[in-house]
């Protein structure tokens, strides 16, 4: 005899698993115990801290050093699918992160400690950066990954507003950032900035601002490296494609000619800066990390007449 179940997803969602009560019944289990799994995780560094931060962060002040082993990452996060993967990246590597948002912004549940201010505005980095001292906080790594696109936009009908905007996100708040935040970090610490492959391994017409901003994120974050070695501080850039175009038609045609034939996901950036920001990395300053799936090697005289996936 078969035995008819009342459908238990909406119709049209196509779905492999929790067909029937039974399935659904073994998806709650597995998920309350996932949960107790990740509080358990959560528990145990907390009925450690005090002895992980005398070990790995000895300080006269037994406060301080318990904080700073809660407080082992400083971070500015707009861009959210590159901020969130990278703190998704950070909380499983057993990494604290403190961000930085705007105001408005969601908050991210990884975050041990969440600051605002107005990434444009220094008296916001100087209110952030004097919290944290007050914590005894001392980051080891310090991650900007605000990157403001904008809209494709012809520069004829660009506006003032909006070229000052994202210029003084992308490139000036990279310059609050770590004019106030070096000081505070430990040594040695990394440094990772995001910038784009505008900075001067492709070109859009439609992209004027964020063009300049990430050309100059590039040149600033060499200066950085040079002012930030005595500090024991790191810096190198990850850079990534501008966003695809809107248009369907054009944008397919853009994903054809990737030769490893996809679109650069928030993870494969997220990555490289969790490489950068490593002690796997720890000879490298100044350096740009190009995440593009191999676009950038494209040029009239070698791009394929057809898609890399129909050769």
């Amino acid at each position: 005899m078969t035995t008819e179940f009342p459908q238990i997803i909406p119709a049209g969602v196509m779905t492999q698993e929790f067909r029937t009560p039974d399935t659904v019944r073994r998806g709650i289990i597995a998920g309350v115990v996932g949960n107790m799994l990740e509080w358990y995780d959560f528990a145990l560094f907390g009925f450690f801290a005090s002895q992980i931060g005398a070990h790995f962060f000895p300080a006269t002040n037994p406060t301080a050093s318990l904080l700073a082993a809660y407080g082992t990452f400083a971070a500015g996060f707009l861009m959210r699918p590159i901020g969130g993967a990278l703190l998704a990246r950070l909380h499983d590597s057993g990494t604290s992160a403190i961000t930085i948002d705007m105001p408005g912004a969601a908050a991210h549940p990884a975050a041990m400690l969440r600051l605002i201010g107005d990434f444009a505005e220094e008296r916001d980095w100087i209110t952030c950066a004097q919290d944290i001292h007050e914590r005894g906080l001392h980051p080891a790594m310090l991650a900007y990954t605000v990157g403001e696109a904008g809209d494709p936009i012809a520069l004829a009908d660009l506006g003032q507003p909006e070229w000052d905007r994202i210029i003084t996100r992308n490139l000036r708040g990279v310059y609050l950032a770590c004019k106030h935040l070096f000081p505070l970090m430990r040594r040695p610490s990394a440094t990772a900035l995001l910038s784009t492959m505008l900075a001067g391994w492709d070109a859009r017409a439609d992209l004027a601002a964020l063009s300049a901003s990430s050309g100059g994120v590039l040149a600033l974050a060499q200066s950085l490296a040079l002012s930030g070695a005595p500090l024991g501080v790191r810096v190198n850039t990850v850079c990534c494609p501008a966003p695809l175009p809107a248009d369907e038609t054009i944008r397919r045609r853009a994903l054809g000619r990737i030769p490893l034939g996809r679109a650069t996901s928030p993870a494969d950036v997220a990555d490289a800066m969790m490489f950068l920001l490593s002690d796997d990395a720890s000879y490298l300053t100044g350096s740009s990390l190009i995440v593009d799936g191999g676009q950038s090697l494209q040029s009239w005289s070698n791009a394929p007449d057809l898609p890399y996936s129909e050769l």
